[in-house]
């Protein structure tokens, strides 16, 4: 039998009482209550059951569908651990299917353990995404931090971060835009949906946790801007370095050119060398082919500098 939690004010006029319905499927015996369970629609107790692929939004008969990915951990440094959590936001109650733990569903219970008022079921959401958001502060908080680190390493002392250091930063940043968007894309329609029932607060309610999220990634867009920065500033760095030593190489060459010509066309076993009995003959060879060595050298010189 899943966890039943009641939250809600039954004695206001317009209210009534809400029951929040928490369905770990990995469990078996809680698994089978949701297959058998008569009072959803099959249609509902189908997309209930089914892995969640994409963020997915929709209105059934027992009420609004909400599928996305989620945190399984609460931890800053383990944003990759992603596992299903699917919403069933009805008139009377509100369910929660999710595949193992959820960090935002622990931290809704805790809310509810410490008297947090929650009246209406977009409450409950507002918390939910709170939840689903609240660690990714602290995480994008991190990545900044680091990302800045790398820059007045790179900029100001001129020392290259180790060849994973913005693979790394890549990484976490992807990571937690990934579910940043998740949330975004089923948060963002809810405040103008015409089929949800919403009243002023609640409208509000999901504004402000709309913007909060819009600005999560407009800060890890930012990040993004900076790392894309640093690598096209590594990049340059690393062609400069080449086309200087190909220049080196090339020039070295050019002076070596005259030498190997002269020292093959010494060593022909051919009789009637010119100077071939002289004693300077040697030295005049050898000086002739080092003025020229040289003579070649300050030509490229000029031209590569002009």
């Amino acid at each position: 039998m899943p966890i039943v939690t009641k939250f809600g004010d039954a004695d206001a006029p317009d209210r009534q009482e809400m029951r929040w319905i928490d369905i770990d499927i990995a469990d078996a015996a809680e698994h089978a209550w949701l297959t058998d369970c008569p009072d959803l629609d099959e249609q509902t107790r189908a997309l209930l059951l089914e892995p969640v692929r994409f963020s997915r939004r929709e209105h059934l008969v027992d009420g609004l569908f909400l599928g996305l990915k989620a945190r399984a951990t609460a931890e800053a440094d383990l944003i990759d651990q992603l596992t299903d959590l699917k919403l069933l936001i009805g008139k009377s109650q509100v369910f929660t299917v999710r595949l193992g733990e959820v960090a935002a569903v622990a931290e809704l219970r805790r809310s509810l353990r410490s008297g947090r008022d929650l009246v209406t079921p977009v409450d409950f959401l507002a918390v939910m995404v709170s939840a689903m958001t609240k660690r990714m502060e602290i995480t994008i908080f991190d990545l900044t931090q680091d990302t800045d680190a790398t820059e007045d390493a790179m900029l100001d002392r001129g020392c290259d971060p180790a060849p994973d250091t913005m693979i790394a930063l890549r990484r976490r940043l992807f990571r937690t835009r990934r579910q940043l968007t998740s949330v975004q894309q089923i948060l963002a329609p809810l405040a103008t949906d015409p089929a949800l029932p919403l009243d002023a607060d609640d409208r509000e309610t999901l504004i402000r946790s709309a913007n909060h999220v819009t600005r999560y990634l407009a800060s890890l867009e930012d990040c993004r801007a900076r790392i894309q920065m640093l690598e096209d500033h590594i990049d340059a760095q690393r062609a400069t370095t080449m086309t200087r030593a190909s220049l080196n190489l090339t020039i070295v060459a050019t002076v070596f050119l005259p030498l190997t010509f002269m020292s093959g066309l010494l060593g022909m076993n051919v009789a009637g060398i010119p100077e071939e009995h002289d004693p300077w003959g040697f030295w005049i060879v050898s000086g002739l082919s080092i003025l020229i060595a040289l003579l070649a050298w300050v030509i490229l010189r000029r031209r590569l500098r002009y």
